[in-house]
Parts: C-alpha cells; sequence; structure tokens
C-alpha cells in the first residue's frame, strides 16, 4: 500500500479545522494536565457529637495566589467503612500547571495554597483551614472529621469531636466536655484523643487510628482496600455495586465496574 505523504494529513488536518470553525463548533483545550484526584471521605458531626447523614455539603477552595473559588458539592448518606460509619465521600479533581496558564475552573492546581471552607447547608456546621496542594497528594486518600470549630473548654478540640466520647458509654465518669482529657486514650488504642482528633481517627473506636505515618492522608495498602469497600459497597458479604459505578447495570462487580471506577479516580470526573 503506497504510504501517505505529511503534507497530505496537514492537507485533512487543515481541512477538517476549517470544517469546524465553519460551523461554528468550539474547540476546547485543558488549562492544566488532568491528574488522579484526592479522595475525602469521612464524618460530619452536630454540636452534640452525633453523625448526620442527610444534608448537602459544600467544600469552597479560594487560591491565594489568585482568588479563584472551586466548589464541591456533595450529599451526605451513610457509607460502610470497615471499622465505623462515615457520611460522605467524594472526589476532588486535580492538574497539574501548564507554563502559561493555569489549572481549569474546576481543579485544584498542584503546588497552590487555598483556603478550604467546608459547610452543611442550612445548618451552623461551618469549619474553614488552609491547605497546599502538592504533588504527594495526587490520588491520596484523606480523611475528615467535620464539625463546629466551637470550643467552650479551650482545651484545641471541638465541642462536637469531644460530645463523641461523653456520648460513648453512658455508665462511665464522663458526663461533659470539661471530663474529657485531650491526653488520655479513651479507646486505649494507644493514642490520645488528642492525636486522634489531629489525625482525624475514631477516638471511641480502638480499630481506628494512626498507623506509622506522621502524614496520616498519605496512601496506604489499607486506605485503598478500604476506600475500594466504600466506593463499590463491597463489606460484610455484600458483593452489590452502588448505582452510580454500575456501568453495565447488572448490579454486580465485574470487570467493567472496576474499570469504570479506575476511570473515574484517574479522571477526577
Amino acid at each position: 500500500m503506497k504510504q501517505m505523504s505529511s503534507g497530505f494529513y496537514s492537507t485533512i488536518s487543515y481541512f477538517i479545522l476549517c470544517l469546524l470553525l465553519s460551523n461554528n463548533i468550539s474547540i476546547s483545550f485543558a488549562d492544566g494536565i488532568p491528574e488522579p484526584g484526592i479522595i475525602l471521605y469521612g464524618s460530619v458531626l452536630d454540636n452534640s457529637g452525633k453523625q448526620l447523614t442527610d444534608g448537602v455539603l459544600k467544600f469552597v477552595y479560594t487560591s491565594y495566589s489568585n482568588g479563584k473559588k472551586i466548589t464541591k458539592t456533595t450529599h451526605l448518606k451513610t457509607i460502610e467503612g470497615k471499622a465505623t460509619q462515615y457520611s460522605f465521600l467524594t472526589i476532588l479533581p486535580v492538574e497539574s500547571k501548564i507554563y502559561g496558564s493555569s489549572a481549569s475552573s474546576t481543579a485544584l492546581e498542584i503546588s497552590s495554597s487555598y483556603t478550604r471552607t467546608i459547610y452543611l447547608e442550612n445548618s451552623s456546621i461551618q469549619m474553614s483551614d488552609v491547605i497546599n496542594v502538592q504533588k504527594e497528594d495526587i490520588a491520596s486518600i484523606q480523611k475528615l472529621t467535620i464539625c463546629s470549630s466551637y470550643d467552650s473548654d479551650n482545651d484545641s478540640i471541638p465541642d462536637a469531636w469531644e460530645n463523641q466520647i461523653v456520648n460513648a458509654n453512658l455508665w462511665d465518669m464522663i458526663v461533659s466536655i470539661e471530663a474529657v482529657n485531650p491526653q488520655d486514650d479513651f479507646d486505649h488504642d494507644g493514642y490520645s484523643n488528642f492525636l486522634e482528633y489531629q489525625y482525624q481517627t475514631d477516638a471511641t473506636n480502638g480499630n481506628d487510628y494512626p498507623i506509622n505515618d506522621l502524614k496520616i492522608s498519605r496512601t496506604k495498602l489499607g486506605d485503598v482496600i478500604q476506600i475500594l469497600q466504600l466506593l463499590t459497597n463491597i463489606s460484610n458479604g455484600n458483593n452489590t455495586v452502588l448505582p452510580e459505578i454500575d456501568a453495565n447495570s447488572d448490579h454486580k462487580i465485574n470487570i467493567k465496574d472496576i474499570n469504570y471506577l479506575l476511570g473515574i479516580v484517574a479522571k477526577s470526573k
């Protein structure tokens, strides 16, 4: 077969471009290089320490450099984890910067700083912090406990978080937040209440604790297994698949569903 010259392909490409433009078909280019996103999951607590599973949770990231706002919305629901239940799970899009450009309006940019505000609509639950998005955050799994930051006893742990410990055992001597000592280890897992708050683990569950890494948000094999369980609803012998990732609508886990799931994570959709 006769090989086509490069000039032939250039002519065809030019013809296609003219055809698109003449029909008012817009051509869009990525503002940044899409990277595997950040998986966020965790619990939302009311002021009494009760976990909430209904409502709309919003994440607002405001760039330090240009003031650009990126908003992510997710709905609360009951999510069964390996050791406990959670309120939400979402994926944040991430992009690497292309020289002379910036990340798209819906993605966080690597090597950038943001003020993050998280709030539950129609409630007083809100928290704010400052985050620096680094290369290590690509494809990371991060756990958050979201509650009001009000701290009436000034011990650096919010009242709502301490109320989890107050309510965990009605027969102990801990009947108020003032009785929750940050240096105590309520669930006897070797980590103080304050460390469990700092690392966003459950201070009332001895099976949920920081493991071998000060940067607890970094992905480990156990985290990957647990997050796949959360995403696919595989736990306690349940092999059904959540509707949002059931690629062929057969209500079972198969290779198409796994590929689709990996595609969601890889493309940060």
